[in-house]
Protein backbone atom coordinates (compact mmCIF):
# COMPACT_ATOMS: atom_id res chain seq x y z
CA UNK A 1 0.00 0.00 0.00
CA UNK A 2 2.87 2.35 0.84
CA UNK A 3 6.60 1.77 0.37
CA UNK A 4 8.21 5.14 1.08
CA UNK A 5 10.54 6.18 3.86
CA UNK A 6 9.76 8.71 6.56
CA UNK A 7 10.52 11.45 4.02
CA UNK A 8 7.37 12.36 2.11
CA UNK A 9 7.52 11.54 -1.58
CA UNK A 10 5.42 12.31 -4.64
CA UNK A 11 6.01 8.75 -5.85
CA UNK A 12 5.47 6.63 -2.74
CA UNK A 13 2.97 6.63 0.11
CA UNK A 14 4.12 6.02 3.67
CA UNK A 15 4.31 2.52 5.17
CA UNK A 16 1.38 0.14 5.01
CA UNK A 17 0.87 -3.46 3.92
CA UNK A 18 -2.42 -5.22 3.22
CA UNK A 19 -2.58 -8.91 4.11
CA UNK A 20 -5.57 -10.46 2.36
CA UNK A 21 -6.93 -14.01 2.75
CA UNK A 22 -10.24 -15.52 1.75
CA UNK A 23 -11.95 -14.06 4.83
CA UNK A 24 -9.73 -11.25 6.18
CA UNK A 25 -8.21 -7.95 5.08
CA UNK A 26 -5.67 -6.78 7.63
CA UNK A 27 -3.58 -3.62 7.37
CA UNK A 28 -0.12 -3.73 8.88
CA UNK A 29 0.55 -0.10 9.82
CA UNK A 30 -1.32 2.91 8.49
CA UNK A 31 1.10 5.68 7.71
CA UNK A 32 0.25 9.26 6.89
CA UNK A 33 -1.83 9.32 3.69
CA UNK A 34 -3.20 5.78 4.01
CA UNK A 35 -6.73 6.88 3.04
CA UNK A 36 -5.54 8.34 -0.26
CA UNK A 37 -3.31 5.31 -0.82
CA UNK A 38 -6.29 2.98 -0.46
CA UNK A 39 -8.35 5.13 -2.81
CA UNK A 40 -5.58 5.11 -5.42
CA UNK A 41 -5.27 1.31 -5.18
CA UNK A 42 -9.03 0.73 -5.42
CA UNK A 43 -9.38 -0.72 -1.90
CA UNK A 44 -12.72 -0.03 -0.22
CA UNK A 45 -12.28 1.34 3.29
CA UNK A 46 -14.90 -0.88 4.84
CA UNK A 47 -13.25 -4.05 3.55
CA UNK A 48 -10.55 -3.59 6.19
CA UNK A 49 -11.28 -5.80 9.18
CA UNK A 50 -8.36 -4.71 11.34
CA UNK A 51 -5.15 -2.69 11.65
CA UNK A 52 -1.96 -3.95 13.29
CA UNK A 53 0.55 -1.30 14.40
CA UNK A 54 4.26 -2.12 14.68
CA UNK A 55 5.18 1.25 16.20
CA UNK A 56 3.95 4.82 16.33
CA UNK A 57 6.25 6.85 14.12
CA UNK A 58 3.96 9.02 11.94
CA UNK A 59 4.98 7.31 8.71
CA UNK A 60 3.57 4.09 10.20
CA UNK A 61 0.58 5.34 12.22
CA UNK A 62 -0.50 8.92 11.49
CA UNK A 63 -3.15 7.90 8.95
CA UNK A 64 -5.36 6.25 11.58
CA UNK A 65 -7.83 9.12 12.31
CA UNK A 66 -8.36 9.95 8.65
CA UNK A 67 -8.95 6.28 7.84
CA UNK A 68 -11.53 5.98 10.63
CA UNK A 69 -13.16 9.15 9.28
CA UNK A 70 -13.44 7.61 5.82
CA UNK A 71 -14.96 4.46 7.31
CA UNK A 72 -17.55 6.59 9.10
CA UNK A 73 -18.33 8.61 5.95
CA UNK A 74 -18.79 5.33 4.07
CA UNK A 75 -21.33 4.11 6.66
CA UNK A 76 -19.29 1.34 8.21
CA UNK A 77 -21.23 -0.88 10.62
CA UNK A 78 -18.82 -3.77 11.27
CA UNK A 79 -16.44 -3.65 14.22
CA UNK A 80 -12.88 -2.46 13.56
CA UNK A 81 -10.09 -4.29 15.38
CA UNK A 82 -6.86 -2.47 16.26
CA UNK A 83 -3.88 -4.57 17.36
CA UNK A 84 -0.78 -3.16 19.04
CA UNK A 85 1.50 -3.51 22.00
CA UNK A 86 -0.82 -2.73 24.96
CA UNK A 87 1.51 0.05 26.06
CA UNK A 88 0.53 1.98 22.93
CA UNK A 89 -3.23 1.87 23.46
CA UNK A 90 -3.36 5.03 25.59
CA UNK A 91 -1.88 7.07 22.76
CA UNK A 92 -3.96 5.43 20.03
CA UNK A 93 -7.24 5.95 21.87
CA UNK A 94 -6.28 9.55 22.67
CA UNK A 95 -5.23 10.15 19.05
CA UNK A 96 -8.65 9.04 17.84
CA UNK A 97 -10.61 10.89 20.52
CA UNK A 98 -8.62 14.12 20.07
CA UNK A 99 -9.43 13.97 16.38
CA UNK A 100 -13.07 14.43 17.49
CA UNK A 101 -13.92 10.88 16.50
CA UNK A 102 -16.14 9.93 19.41
CA UNK A 103 -17.11 6.29 19.73
CA UNK A 104 -20.76 7.17 20.32
CA UNK A 105 -20.93 8.88 16.90
CA UNK A 106 -18.95 6.52 14.70
CA UNK A 107 -21.66 4.01 13.90
CA UNK A 108 -19.27 1.12 14.51
CA UNK A 109 -17.20 -0.18 17.41
CA UNK A 110 -13.41 -0.03 17.68
CA UNK A 111 -11.92 -2.93 19.60
CA UNK A 112 -8.33 -2.60 20.89
CA UNK A 113 -6.68 -6.02 21.04
CA UNK A 114 -3.33 -6.42 22.87
CA UNK A 115 -0.43 -7.86 20.88
CA UNK A 116 2.17 -8.47 23.56
CA UNK A 117 5.81 -9.03 22.73
CA UNK A 118 6.69 -12.71 22.21
CA UNK A 119 3.02 -13.70 22.38
CA UNK A 120 1.10 -14.88 19.34
CA UNK A 121 -2.11 -12.96 18.69
CA UNK A 122 -4.73 -14.83 16.71
CA UNK A 123 -6.55 -12.58 14.27
CA UNK A 124 -8.83 -15.46 13.25
CA UNK A 125 -8.52 -19.07 12.16
CA UNK A 126 -6.35 -18.19 9.16
CA UNK A 127 -4.02 -15.42 10.41
CA UNK A 128 -1.86 -15.05 13.50
CA UNK A 129 0.97 -12.64 14.31
CA UNK A 130 3.98 -12.97 16.58
CA UNK A 131 5.60 -9.67 17.64
CA UNK A 132 9.17 -9.29 18.81
CA UNK A 133 10.83 -6.10 19.97
CA UNK A 134 13.52 -4.79 17.65
CA UNK A 135 16.20 -2.15 18.20
CA UNK A 136 14.66 0.64 16.11
CA UNK A 137 13.93 2.91 19.10
CA UNK A 138 17.03 2.14 21.15
CA UNK A 139 18.56 5.47 20.19
CA UNK A 140 15.70 7.46 21.77
CA UNK A 141 15.50 5.70 25.12
CA UNK A 142 17.11 8.63 26.91
CA UNK A 143 14.32 10.94 25.70
CA UNK A 144 11.36 8.80 26.75
CA UNK A 145 9.45 9.95 29.83
CA UNK A 146 7.62 7.69 32.26
CA UNK A 147 4.29 8.08 30.46
CA UNK A 148 5.60 6.65 27.19
CA UNK A 149 6.18 3.07 26.09
CA UNK A 150 9.12 2.12 23.91
CA UNK A 151 7.68 -0.42 21.54
CA UNK A 152 8.85 -1.14 18.03
CA UNK A 153 8.05 -4.57 16.69
CA UNK A 154 9.09 -6.75 13.85
CA UNK A 155 6.34 -9.27 13.14
CA UNK A 156 6.00 -12.82 11.89
CA UNK A 157 2.70 -13.13 10.06
CA UNK A 158 1.34 -16.64 9.56
CA UNK A 159 -1.43 -16.65 6.96
CA UNK A 160 -2.93 -19.81 5.49
CA UNK A 161 0.23 -21.86 6.15
CA UNK A 162 2.59 -19.19 4.78
CA UNK A 163 5.03 -17.19 6.92
CA UNK A 164 5.88 -13.54 6.26
CA UNK A 165 8.57 -11.72 8.23
CA UNK A 166 7.89 -7.99 8.10
CA UNK A 167 10.80 -6.19 9.71
CA UNK A 168 9.07 -2.81 9.88
CA UNK A 169 11.66 -0.19 10.85
CA UNK A 170 14.69 -1.84 12.41
CA UNK A 171 17.83 -0.56 14.05
CA UNK A 172 20.24 -2.62 11.98
CA UNK A 173 20.94 -5.90 10.28
CA UNK A 174 20.95 -7.92 13.53
CA UNK A 175 17.18 -7.45 13.81
CA UNK A 176 16.74 -9.69 10.77
CA UNK A 177 17.65 -12.61 13.05
CA UNK A 178 14.61 -12.17 15.31
CA UNK A 179 12.76 -15.06 13.62
CA UNK A 180 15.78 -17.07 12.58
CA UNK A 181 14.32 -20.32 13.94
CA UNK A 182 11.42 -20.23 11.46
CA UNK A 183 11.20 -21.12 7.79
CA UNK A 184 10.19 -17.92 6.02
CA UNK A 185 8.28 -17.78 2.73
CA UNK A 186 8.63 -14.02 2.32
CA UNK A 187 10.68 -11.35 4.09
CA UNK A 188 9.63 -7.72 3.67
CA UNK A 189 12.65 -5.76 4.78
CA UNK A 190 12.54 -2.03 5.41
CA UNK A 191 15.83 -0.49 4.29
CA UNK A 192 16.06 2.99 5.74
CA UNK A 193 18.30 2.08 8.67
CA UNK A 194 20.44 -0.62 7.02
CA UNK A 195 23.76 0.11 5.41
CA UNK A 196 24.07 -1.24 1.83
CA UNK A 197 27.24 -3.22 2.63
CA UNK A 198 25.53 -4.89 5.62
CA UNK A 199 22.53 -5.68 3.44
CA UNK A 200 24.65 -7.41 0.82
CA UNK A 201 26.65 -9.35 3.41
CA UNK A 202 23.56 -10.61 5.22
CA UNK A 203 21.45 -11.73 2.27
CA UNK A 204 24.43 -13.24 0.46
CA UNK A 205 25.17 -15.46 3.44
CA UNK A 206 21.52 -16.22 4.32
CA UNK A 207 19.95 -18.05 1.41
CA UNK A 208 16.95 -19.52 3.22
CA UNK A 209 14.47 -16.87 2.04
CA UNK A 210 12.21 -17.93 -0.81
CA UNK A 211 11.32 -14.34 -1.69
CA UNK A 212 12.68 -10.98 -0.55
CA UNK A 213 10.99 -7.60 -0.86
CA UNK A 214 12.85 -4.39 -0.01
CA UNK A 215 10.69 -1.48 1.08
CA UNK A 216 10.68 1.81 3.07
CA UNK A 217 12.83 3.45 0.45
CA UNK A 218 13.83 7.08 0.13
CA UNK A 219 13.89 8.34 -3.43
CA UNK A 220 17.31 9.78 -2.63
CA UNK A 221 18.66 6.32 -1.82
CA UNK A 222 16.90 4.25 -4.48
CA UNK A 223 19.83 4.24 -6.92
CA UNK A 224 22.22 3.18 -4.14
CA UNK A 225 20.12 0.14 -3.24
CA UNK A 226 19.54 -0.78 -6.88
CA UNK A 227 23.31 -0.80 -7.39
CA UNK A 228 23.80 -2.86 -4.22
CA UNK A 229 21.26 -5.49 -5.32
CA UNK A 230 22.84 -5.67 -8.78
CA UNK A 231 26.01 -6.79 -7.03
CA UNK A 232 24.31 -9.76 -5.35
CA UNK A 233 24.93 -13.25 -6.73
CA UNK A 234 22.31 -14.04 -9.38
CA UNK A 235 20.73 -16.84 -7.33
CA UNK A 236 20.01 -14.27 -4.61
CA UNK A 237 19.13 -11.21 -6.70
CA UNK A 238 16.61 -13.24 -8.73
CA UNK A 239 14.54 -13.65 -5.55
CA UNK A 240 14.62 -9.92 -4.70
CA UNK A 241 12.17 -7.19 -5.64
CA UNK A 242 12.25 -3.50 -4.74
CA UNK A 243 8.71 -2.65 -3.70
CA UNK A 244 6.62 -0.04 -5.39
CA UNK A 245 3.23 1.14 -4.22
CA UNK A 246 0.52 -1.23 -5.39
CA UNK A 247 2.82 -4.24 -5.64
CA UNK A 248 0.85 -7.49 -5.22
CA UNK A 249 2.45 -10.74 -4.07
CA UNK A 250 0.60 -14.05 -4.07
CA UNK A 251 1.93 -16.80 -1.81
Amino acid sequence: MGTGSGKTSLNRFHSSILISTHNTNLLIDAGDGISKAMLSHGIEYNLISGIFFTHLHPDHSAGLPSLITQMKLNNRVNDLFIYADPGLFKFLESFVANSYLYKERLGFKINYIPAKQNKTVYINETINILSRQNSHLDSVKDYIDSSQTISSSSVLISAENKRIHYTSDIGGIADLLLYDEYDIDLVICELTHIQPDDLKKYFTSNTKYKKIIFSHISEDDLAIYEKTIAGFPLEISSNISIAEDGLEIKL
